[in-house]
């Protein structure tokens, strides 16, 4: 009995008064829906594809934070580079500083010549002035000590003969230590002198030497001197070379940066999460558009599927967060908000999420602002989060089934059931009848009924007469329940409307007559009630 579908008693009529309340409804269609061929793989395939969206826009969001926070780095190091505008006018002067240098500054080959002979002459005799002095310098500490020691020498001489002279009291011998004490004096000093006089630094010489020197330094000078000018003006020249290659390496380093954030820029692009946004509603549209193929009911009742936007999940994720220093609607002018609530339109409601995203993210003054601390990035997140599912409804005529009475609520749901199923499997339906008046079973359902046993076996369990024999039963089953304990306590028999007999002797009641007999006594109250209300009726 697996196989069987079984539609409880009263459920139709639970189904219809849940069905804005929970769940149940919109899940009963899609099970229905999934047992026609081919219904299952698509709306798996179509699963599929919003899990990988849902993901899509989930990496690309965080791609997007993660290259915009590139880009501002890379932003203000290019700012601390320097203004490139700047940058090229001092370029500009420098180069009109250097033009005005390279004519002051300009040598013929004649005077390079003649300054670099002067510069190496002078080098080489300033080079000889400074031995000269040196030589000079020493000479005079030469002397110097020589006029030391020949201070000295006395002193030291009667110093180391001042023993003898002790010694030697009588006047002979005295005056033989005296006579020998100056005679080395005199000796010493005359040696000192020779030297003196024979040494080859002469100071004379030197001086003479040093002026010829000075003087033709002197000489020299006079005829560097307009070249001079013209070398300053060259190391200016140079300096201004090497100003100008350091901007021009400036202006090189920020265009460098400026191509990075170019390439950056490219990267921060917010239109893949766009076109995954758009792609995820695509899928539930796709899906209404397949269930176009199930819509038509009957004649009369149409299953309708929308595109549903859950507002609530929507305001409770991102409308609750943005700061109400104005309204939703003024903050995000013409993207679908009526002061404060969000009104779903298909239509228009892919651009309205790309229009309000784009307000946030090029809000650089900070006039939106967001609760709790929410940075930019969660404000994006929750702003593309998946609040679509699918909704249902059933239509008749203008009226849909929520402006229906129960009674016509269980009868569209009882035909959403036999109709919308492909399946061959019996279907087991428990008194759909139950708040039905006979007319609506006779008009609405009888017909439908014929038409749909072709397709599955229907088995109803049902008190109403135009169920049983207007649909042109084919196997009637009466049961009945014995009591007293009798057993078996069920009992039943089965057969066509056709069969019809009176059995009187027989005791069993199920087999004193026939199932038309059985049909009319349980259903219609017996022959004779059947009977009156038919001459009551003059019809």
């Amino acid at each position: 009995m697996e196989n069987v579908r079984y539609i409880p008693q009263m459920y139709l009529n639970y189904m219809a008064e849940k069905k804005s309340r929970n769940e149940d409804f919109k899940q009963t269609i899609d099970d229905i829906l999934k047992t026609n061929d081919g219904y299952s793989d698509f709306i798996n395939s179509k699963k599929q594809e919003i899990l990988e969206y849902e993901q899509r826009i989930d990496n690309g969001i965080r791609e997007y934070f993660s290259n915009l926070q590139k880009l501002n780095i890379l932003t203000q190091e290019l700012n601390q580079l320097g203004d490139k505008e700047a940058i090229q006018a001092n370029i500009e002067n420098i180069k009109s500083d250097l033009e005005t240098l390279k004519t002051t500054a300009g040598f013929t080959e004649e005077e390079v010549s003649i300054y670099k002979g002067l510069q190496q002459n002078n080098q080489k005799i300033v080079g000889r002035r400074d031995i000269l002095n040196k030589k000079k310098e020493l000479l005079k500490n030469l002397n110097q000590k020589i006029d030391q020691i020949k201070g000295k020498i006395t002193t030291f001489i009667e110093d180391e003969f001042s023993d003898i002279k002790f010694n030697y009291q009588e006047n002979e011998l005295k005056t033989l230590v005296s006579t020998t004490i100056e005679q080395i004096n005199a000796k010493l000093n005359t040696s000192l002198e020779e030297y003196l006089n024979g040494n080859p630094f002469v100071a004379t010489d030197i001086d003479a030497e040093i002026e010829q020197i000075n003087n033709k330094i002197n000489q020299n000078n006079v005829k560097l001197e307009p070249l001079i000018e013209k070398i300053q003006n060259l190391n200016a020249l140079k300096a201004k070379e090497k100003e100008l290659s350091t901007e021009q390496a400036k202006v090189k380093t920020i265009d460098l940066k400026l191509q990075e954030i170019e390439y950056q820029k490219r990267l921060v692009n917010i239109q893949p999460i766009f076109n995954s946004y758009q792609n995820l509603f695509n899928c539930y549209s796709e899906i209404v558009e397949k269930h176009e193929e199930y819509k038509k009911i009957s004649d009369s009742i149409n299953l309708i599927s929308e595109v549903y936007f859950n507002k609530e999940f929507f305001k409770r994720d991102f409308g609750n967060y943005v700061t109400k220093n104005r309204s939703l609607e003024s903050i995000f002018e013409n993207c679908g908000f009526k002061a404060n609530e969000y009104l779903f339109n298909k239509n228009e409601h892919v651009n309205n999420i790309q229009t309000i995203c784009n307000i946030i993210l090029h809000d650089n003054q900070g006039q939106i602002s967001f609760n709790q601390s929410k940075t930019k990035e969660e404000i994006i997140r929750s702003l593309f989060k998946n609040y679509f599912d699918i909704s249902y409804d059933l239509m008749q005529g203008t009226d849909r089934l929520g402006q229906m009475s129960p009674g016509k609520k269980g009868i569209i749901l009882f035909q959403l059931f036999l109709h919308m199923s492909s399946s061959q499997d019996p279907i087991l339906i428990d008194q759909p009848e139950d708040n039905l008046d006979n007319r609506t079973v006779y008009e609405e359902l009888n017909d439908f009924i014929k038409e749909k046993k072709l397709q599955r076996q229907i088995i109803i369990v049902s008190h109403n007469s135009n169920l049983v024999v207007s649909t042109d039963s084919e196997n009637v089953i009466v049961a009945h329940q014995n009591s007293d304990g009798i057993s078996p306590k069920f009992e039943y028999i089965n057969g066509s409307l056709e069969n019809t007999f009176l059995n009187e002797d027989e005791e069993h009641i199920l087999k004193k007559q026939g199932i038309r007999e059985h049909v009319c006594e349980i259903l219609e109250g017996g022959v004779e009630a059947f009977k009156k209300r038919e001459r009551k009726y003059n019809i």
